[in-house]
């Protein structure tokens, strides 16, 4: 389903979701309280990592706005369903570690995302109450999530009393941080930029290269392999300039052009020249230098 709404979006149409697909995925939500850790699984689609790896000339902004519509199209199907399970879900009990409630949280995380996926006051509200009422870092990080990608006073406000929270637990910012990098807003790369001003990152701390450039190379595709070749030009700044610092981390960070292969032409042209580019660096470490020489072949 996802590959043919794919190749609509990139054939320059609006990529329409199967009804008949639609209708049998509703079919989760009728019984997700039955079994609500797997009906979760159930309900998480293909990444776009996984797309790029099964179609041809992979297109990034085509996955994306695939996968989108098919979960809009779910989500306008299904949304009484969705918020029923969502509502009903709602724990006053004491939080516990044990699988019965790790399913249930999860489940109406996943409810979460969906009723949020669309940037509406609606789901702003939902959002931001969830943050406000969760007593666990799970339930935290749902709500982040789904924030990062929404605009408003509300994705601003979690984001600062995320941070006031947990400014001395350096494991919790690195969520914070990785949250924001891997949000797929138009504006995520720029955004990124600011925040690798922050007073808490540093590119000398191998930590926080892990939970900024790397989630942003790795699992934000849209931004990373954007058309116009931004989101690789930043990551190949930051391997050479990590190179002086860290080479076997501005190595793993190389990697992230590993697949630049998979996508259409012009990405994979602005991906190469920018290999190149690292790779003409004077003086760059045996440690980029061959992973860098061994990506491109």
């Amino acid at each position: 389903v996802l590959v043919k709404m794919a190749q609509e979006a990139r054939d320059g149409a609006a990529p329409k979701a199967d009804p008949a697909f639609v209708d049998a995925f509703g079919a989760i939500f009728r019984d997700a309280r039955r079994d609500p850790a797997y009906a979760a699984l159930m309900m998480a689609l293909p990444t776009e990592n996984e797309m790029a790896q099964i179609v041809d000339d992979a297109d990034p902004d085509a996955i994306h706005a695939a996968r989108m519509a098919l979960i809009a199209a779910i989500t306008e199907s299904s949304r009484p369903q969705l918020e029923d399970i969502y509502a009903s879900l709602k724990s006053n009990e004491p939080f516990e570690p044990s699988a019965a409630q790790a399913g249930k949280r999860a489940l109406r995380n996943m409810c979460l995302r969906y009723l949020t996926m669309r940037d509406t006051q609606a789901a702003r509200t939902l959002a931001a109450q969830h943050y406000k009422a969760a007593d666990n870092m799970t339930d935290q990080a749902a709500a982040l999530a789904a924030l990062v990608d929404l605009d408003g006073p509300e994705r601003d406000g979690a984001l600062a009393a995320y941070e006031s929270q947990w400014k001395d637990t350096p494991l919790a910012l690195d969520r914070l941080f990785s949250t924001q990098a891997m949000s797929c807003r138009p504006d995520a790369l720029a955004r990124l930029q600011a925040l690798m001003q922050h007073p808490h990152i540093d590119i000398k701390n191998p930590n926080r290269v892990r939970a900024t450039l790397i989630p942003f190379a790795v699992n934000n595709p849209v931004r990373f392999h954007a058309k116009d070749g931004a989101g690789y030009r930043f990551v190949a700044d930051h391997v050479i300039a990590l190179d002086k610092i860290n080479p076997q981390m501005a190595a793993r960070l190389s990697g992230a052009f590993e697949t630049w292969r998979r996508y259409e032409p012009a990405r994979q042209s602005n991906a190469k020249a920018e290999l190149a580019r690292i790779l003409a660096t004077p003086g760059l470490s045996t440690n980029t230098s061959e992973m860098v020489g061994k990506t491109l072949g």
